[in-house]
């Protein structure tokens, strides 16, 4: 019996990881997130969750420079970077008018930050989370590359939504 109930729960988690995307529960994280990303239905959304003292989260951010600009007005994807404070307001302010200008950023108190961390199950930054044109959670996540790369991913992901 034990053998079989573990097969049973580890069958249904694969199965879940086989779909390609799922919605987010009615909770308060999720009405956090949705006040950022309603905006964006109708494109796909590569959600960044950063901090300022995350050498990872910023090098990935500056890395990634020529990528965004290169898809700034794109018409099937956008960009959001979420921050939990853990450094001077300036401090921020600075570094997102450097390496961030025209992207949509928040600033977020932490248990704001918190909540969006359970909801996504994640411990560790930078994170990284792509929602579809419909506002559903991705299983396979838009990654920062080169323009190129990035495009690819794209097309990929619209070949995938077409054969739905």
């Amino acid at each position: 019996p034990f053998l079989k109930s573990e097969f049973d729960r580890l069958y249904a988690l694969e199965l879940e990881a086989q779909k390609p995307t799922w919605t987010l529960p009615e909770c308060e994280a999720t009405g956090i997130l949705r006040r950022m990303t309603d905006k964006y239905r109708g494109k796909y959304l590569m959600i960044d969750f950063w901090d300022m003292g995350c050498g990872p989260c910023r090098a990935a951010i500056e890395h990634s420079k020529e990528m965004r600009k290169a898809f700034r007005d794109h018409p099937d994807v956008d960009f959001l970077f979420i921050a939990s404070p853990m450094s001077s307001q300036e401090a921020y302010d600075a570094y997102v008018k450097e390496n961030l200008d025209g992207e949509d950023c928040h600033l977020i108190n932490h248990d704001d930050y918190n909540s969006l961390m359970q909801l996504f199950k994640f411990l560790s930054i930078p994170h990284y989370e792509t929602l579809d044109r419909e506002g559903n959670v991705l299983n396979k996540c838009l990654h920062f590359s080169t323009p190129d790369e990035f495009a690819a991913q794209l097309i990929k992901l619209k070949k995938e939504e077409a054969k739905k």
